[in-house]
């Protein structure tokens, strides 16, 4: 719980993914302000994005969660994306 705390603050607790291929560290979960950065970084324009939760609320933790997941867009577990890459020719 207190790691989404920190997600819910939009920081995230675990550190960035490396580009070390033997030891790439963690594999995690990114804020939005996290994604919109790595696009602007490639050149992505930002289409649309939704974040939502699709795993049901089980037990008391769970019902928690979802509870701050509809009040704050940070708790949610599920981000999708539609981006396009910008200043491209035909």
């Amino acid at each position: 719980m207190k790691k989404r705390m920190i997600m819910l603050m939009g920081q995230n607790p675990y550190e960035k993914i490396r580009e070390n291929c033997i030891n790439p560290g963690h594999f995690r979960e990114y804020t939005i302000q996290e994604i919109k950065e790595y696009c602007r970084e490639v050149n992505l324009s930002i289409y649309d994005y939704e974040i939502v939760n699709y795993t049901p609320a089980m037990g008391v933790k769970g019902k928690i969660v979802r509870f701050l997941g509809r009040k704050y867009n940070n708790f949610n577990e599920m981000l999708s994306i539609i981006a396009q890459k910008t200043n491209v020719l035909f």
